[in-house]
């Protein structure tokens, strides 16, 4: 008799377990989500996103949008609703964009089977950045002396080629080093890769003449 209970707890257990494994959970109803602002500057603006709250087993902020979930998420605790209906996050990209952040509402079941997802309207944000400095620039083996921001010029002190070898100045390649997400372009033409072949003409340069040997003094 002892044995035939026990056997009965056991599948009654197990036919307990296999029914909420077998759960189909539903779908969990939409949150919203507001920004304080829809345009900003790559790592200077800090966006405040507000949600309110929804009945689900996670909530998660997508700042670059759903079409990049891989690229940053924001798990919402419960605990940041306490006292209140909505939750604010705080936020800076890293990055330039046109972005349509959202937030997403998930039911799961217990054993991670059944999933299903609620995605909110989006907002819009536009990220663009400031930056468009060159750090560092030199020919060949010839570093700038000088880079003026301001004016927009370029200083380098290269040896007078008076016979124009192997092409003189129009042949040699510019090595640069520039902000992050900056484009630097030549006649129009965006340069894709640190070195390049550039028009040196639009720089400024000093030519140096080459020095003149000193005649020997005779005793």
């Amino acid at each position: 008799m002892k044995i035939s209970l026990k056997l009965f707890s056991i599948l009654a257990v197990y036919l307990l377990v296999s029914s909420c494994s077998d759960e189909e959970v539903s779908a969990p109803p939409a949150s919203t989500i507001t920004v304080n602002a829809t345009s900003g500057l790559v790592g200077d603006t800090e966006f405040t996103f507000t949600i309110s709250s929804a009945d689900a087993s996670a909530i998660t902020i997508l700042p670059k949008g759903e079409e990049n979930t891989g690229k940053a998420g924001i798990l919402v605790s419960k605990s940041q609703f306490s006292g209140g209906s909505t939750a604010t996050v705080k936020y800076k990209y890293d990055e330039p964009g046109v972005f349509s952040p959202v937030v997403v509402t998930t039911n799961y079941s217990l054993d991670g089977k059944s999933v299903k997802r609620t995605v909110s309207s989006p907002v819009t944000v536009t990220i663009t950045s400031n930056k468009n400095e060159i750090s560092e620039f030199s020919i060949g083996d010839y570093e700038s002396e000088d880079i003026d921001q301001g004016a927009g010029t370029i200083l380098v002190k290269v040896p007078f080629d008076p016979y124009g070898k192997a092409g003189g100045l129009t042949a040699v390649k510019a090595t640069f080093s520039a902000a992050a997400f900056s484009a630097v372009t030549v006649g129009g033409t965006v340069q894709k890769v640190a070195k390049q072949r550039m028009i040196l003409a639009r720089l400024k340069f000093i030519r140096l003449q080459p020095r003149m040997a000193q005649p020997k003094r005779i005793p």
